[in-house]
């Protein structure tokens, strides 16, 4: 089966439930489907010191993996970081790799899950947890799956990677 998502008498994606989720076309079908809504960060993409950062003002985001493809395909350096809520991993002390520092918001317990915002400077992240998840401390970790990490213009709302 398919699914046609459409605002305002526009086609703006046709395919499976599956493939919206995992590759929406634009900011608009990436908010429509998912619950969680995603998390939407405005950021600048930028290189330094043979890196690529997505620099979203309270942190930065090494995507040095992806930065060709982001580079290959972005008109401007202005962009929107998606990430859908089961993508953020949380923990309560640094893991290796790239973590972002949080402070722990909410929880509300959903019964099989648990949704946790937490806020990143000004900015609150929504992340799914085990219904058992019990933090030790307001200090948070958290990691993005790069695998599962959308990144759109800015300006179009249209998807980069």
């Amino acid at each position: 089966d398919k699914v046609a998502v459409m605002r305002k008498g526009k086609l703006e994606q046709y395919g499976t439930t599956s493939d919206i989720y995992d590759h929406p076309r634009n900011v608009f079908v990436a908010g429509f489907v998912g619950s969680p809504m995603i998390n939407l960060i405005d950021c600048t993409f930028i290189e330094t010191g043979g890196q690529a950062f997505l620099d979203a003002g309270e942190f930065r985001l090494n995507v040095t993996e992806l930065g060709s493809k982001i580079k290959a395909r972005a008109k401007r350096s202005e962009m929107i970081l998606g990430v859908r809520p089961s993508a953020i991993n949380v923990s309560d002390d640094r893991q290796s790799g790239e973590c972002v520092e949080a402070e722990l918001y909410t929880m509300e317990p959903t019964g099989a899950e648990t949704v946790l915002d937490a806020k990143v400077g000004e900015t609150v992240l929504k992340a799914i947890v085990p219904p058992t998840y019990s933090p030790k401390k307001n200090k948070l970790w958290l990691t993005f799956e790069e695998k599962s990490l959308h990144v759109f213009d800015r300006m179009t709302q249209e998807a980069i990677i």
